[in-house]
C-alpha cells in the first residue's frame, strides 16, 4: 500500500523569498549594472542640469555629486539611458547606493527605479521622508506616498525588526523588488549585510489597473530646488544594478538589408544604415546580433558600428519598421558623411564577409531623460579611397 502525504511545504514570508514567493537563491541574472570607476559613465547615464545644477565626478570615491546652489530655482537629474526589461512572472530586484547628504529645507531629493511618470522611489522633501509608488495609468502622473512613520514593516527609527535608525547623512543601499502588472512591491534597505523591508505596497485585488503604467524603467537620482533656497544642497550617486530573478528572455530578432550603397571616392565613412528606437519609446533596448557585408569589386573596406555619430547634411530620416518599435534609415547617401561618435565595433573586410558576430557588443542604447533616443550607425569606408558598391545586412534583437 502506498501513502502520498498531502502536506504543503512553503516558505515563510521574508526577504529570503522573491516578489513571487519563490525561494531567493544566488543566481539572479543582471540586466543592468553601473559603477563609477574612472569617469561618470556618460554612455550609460544622462545628466539633465538646469539653472546652476551641477553633477561633479570624484574619482577617489567613485561617486557623482548632484547639487543645487543657493537662491536659485534649479535641479540636477541623473537617469540611466537603458530601461531594464521586466519579464512577466519573474521578480525584478533593484539595488541602488547613494548618500543623501542629509535633508535640506525646501529641497527635494529622490532615488529610485522610476522616471517622471512611473516607478518606485524614495523621496526626502525637506525634512519629510517617504516611499512613493508613482503611476501614470490614467494619463497623468500621480504619486501615492507613504510617510516613513507609516511604513508597514520597518520605520527604521530604531523600533523596527532591524533595530536600525537610518541616518540620511550617511551612505545607504536601497533595495526594491516587485511583481507587475499587479501584486506586491517591497522597498527597504541593506543593514549589516541583510535586506530589511521598510514598506510593502499591495495592489493585487486592491486596484483595478496596474501598479504603474510601465515596467521597463530607468534608475533615477534627482535633487530639486523648486524655490530660492537659502542653503546649497547635494546628494551623492554611487552604484546600482537591476536583476531579474528566474532567468532572462532574449527578446525578438529582426534585421534589415541594403544593396547598392556607393561609397565616396575617398576614405570618409558613410552611412550604410542608421537605427534607433522611436523617440518616447524608451522601454525598448536594441541588442546587435550580427552583420553581413559584400562588395561588387575586389576591394578592401572598413566598417564601424558607431553610437551617436555626427552626420553631414542631409540628416537621417528615421521611419518605424512595420511591427517593430525600431526606426531605421537605409536611404542616406555618402553625402551624409559620418564623423565622431563612439565606436562599438569595427573591422576590415576583403571583398565580403558572410557573417560577423556582434553578440559580444554591449551597446548601451537607450534614451535621455527628455526622450531623445540613441542612434546606431553602420558606417563604411573605402580603404583605397576609390568609389565602391557595398551590400549589407544587419540583425538585432528588440528587447521589450
Amino acid at each position: 500500500m502506498s501513502f502520498f502525504p498531502t502536506t504543503d511545504i512553503s516558505f515563510a514570508d521574508s526577504e529570503a523569498i522573491d516578489a513571487y514567493a519563490r525561494l531567493r537563491v544566488s543566481n539572479p541574472v543582471t540586466v543592468f549594472e553601473s559603477k563609477l570607476l574612472g569617469d561618470k559613465n556618460p554612455l550609460v547615464w544622462d545628466d539633465a542640469l538646469t539653472t546652476g545644477g551641477t553633477a561633479v565626478y570624484d574619482q577617489d570615491s567613485s561617486t557623482l555629486t548632484l547639487g543645487v546652489p543657493t537662491l536659485t530655482i534649479s535641479s540636477s537629474v541623473r537617469q540611466s539611458k537603458v530601461r531594464s526589461n521586466f519579464h512577466p512572472g519573474k521578480s525584478h530586484e533593484v539595488m541602488l547606493s547613494f548618500c543623501m547628504d542629509g535633508t535640506t529645507a525646501g529641497v527635494t531629493k529622490e532615488a529610485g527605479y522610476n522616471d517622471a511618470d512611473n516607478g518606485i522611489l524614495l523621496q526626502l522633501i525637506g525634512n519629510t521622508v517617504q516611499l512613493t509608488r508613482r503611476t501614470n495609468v490614467t494619463g497623468t502622473a500621480v504619486d501615492n506616498s507613504v510617510l516613513q512613520a507609516a511604513w508597514s514593516e520597518d520605520k527604521f527609527d530604531g523600533t523596527g525588526p532591524s533595530g536600525a535608525t537610518i541616518n540620511w547623512s550617511l551612505a545607504q543601499t536601497m533595495v526594491i523588488d516587485f511583481e507587475w502588472p499587479t501584486g506586491r512591491i517591497r522597498a527597504g534597505f541593506v543593514i549589516d549585510g541583510k535586506f530589511w523591508v521598510g514598506h510593502k505596497f499591495l495592489t493585487a485585488n486592491v486596484l483595478d489597473r496596474p501598479s504603474f503604467g510601465v515596467s521597463n524603467l530607468p534608475i533615477r537620482y534627482r535633487i530639486d530646488a523648486p524655490t530660492n533656497v537659502l542653503q546649497a544642497s547635494t546628494m551623492q550617486v554611487m552604484a546600482s544594478s537591476v536583476s531579474t530573478e528566474g532567468g532572462s528572455a532574449e527578446g525578438h530578432s529582426t534585421g534589415i538589408t541594403r544593396t547598392g550603397y556607393a561609397t565616396a571616392a575617398n576614405t570618409a565613412f558613410g552611412p550604410l544604415m542608421v537605427l534607433s528606437q522611436a523617440n518616447g519609446s524608451g522601454f525598448v533596448n536594441l541588442v546587435p546580433k550580427n552583420l553581413s557585408l559584400a562588395c561588387n569589386s575586389a576591394a578592401k573596406f572598413e566598417w564601424k558600428l558607431l553610437l551617436n555619430p555626427t552626420f553631414a547634411s542631409p540628416q537621417p530620416t528615421l521611419g518605424v519598421l512595420t511591427n517593430w518599435i525600431t526606426t531605421a534609415d537605409i536611404a542616406l547617401t555618402n553625402a551624409s558623411a559620418v564623423t565622431a561618435g563612439t565606436t562599438l565595433a569595427s573591422g576590415v573586410v576583403d571583398t565580403s564577409a558572410s557573417e560577423i558576430d556582434l553578440s559580444w557588443v554591449k551597446a548601451p542604447t537607450g534614451q535621455a531623460g527628455d526622450g531623445d533616443a540613441d542612434v546606431i550607425c553602420l558606417a563604411i569606408s573605402s580603404i583605397a579611397g576609390s568609389a565602391i558598391t557595398i551590400h549589407g545586412s544587419f540583425n538585432w534583437t528588440e528587447v521589450r
